[in-house]
């Protein structure tokens, strides 16, 4: 198994969409589910900000198997996802449209010292490679390149194995609630 990380390419958008959905839970491919799920999590990312996204590549099969999708303007990514992603997810679950807003402002306190949001998923059978840390890699390359000072993520506050991944890769706690955990590090 050949994993190469390089920049997002709109060749793998079908395929950065599908490790979305196939790493968020059972009821993802609800069609609901899914309009959140790619509003809040991913569509953002690939359409806007793609010059700062990455993904792991299996040589292999030519399919994206891992994403790391960054937004390194938090108030133009705030601004614009309020606008044009958010009400995507009207008409879905109550919690998912609480979560979707939450995600978008729930950082907003960090803004200042860590201006830069993100995510990232990988592949179930593709985790517990090393492919995360490589594409963090690639990610805090191309923020310092860009004089990011700093980056942060929301993760739920139950996915311990998500916290200590990041804690692994440099990142605080920074804001812990019950239900969700803002994390950041320095680039």
């Amino acid at each position: 198994m050949a994993i190469i990380i390089t920049n997002y390419s709109g060749k793998y958008r079908d395929d950065v969409r599908n490790i979305c959905l196939d790493t968020a839970g059972s009821n993802a491919r609800e069609e609901k589910s899914m309009r959140f799920l790619l509003a809040t999590f991913c569509d953002y990312y690939i359409d806007r900000d793609a010059e700062h996204c990455f993904i792991a590549v299996d040589e292999d099969t030519d399919s994206a198997v891992g994403y790391i999708f960054c937004a390194p303007d938090y108030q133009k990514y705030k601004r614009i996802f309020k606008a044009e992603y958010l009400p995507r997810v009207k008409g879905c679950k109550k919690g998912d449209i609480i979560e979707s807003w939450a995600s978008v402002n729930g950082p907003a306190l960090f803004a200042r010292s860590y201006p830069a949001h993100m995510h990232i998923n990988i592949k179930p059978g593709y985790q517990h490679c090393g492919i995360g840390t490589r594409l963090f890699a690639a990610l805090t390359e191309r923020l310092r390149e860009i004089g990011c000072k700093g980056v942060m993520l929301v993760v739920d506050s139950y996915n311990t194995n998500a916290i200590n991944f990041y804690k692994k890769n440099k990142f605080d706690i920074i804001f812990p609630l019950r239900v969700c955990t803002v994390m950041a590090r320095r680039v």
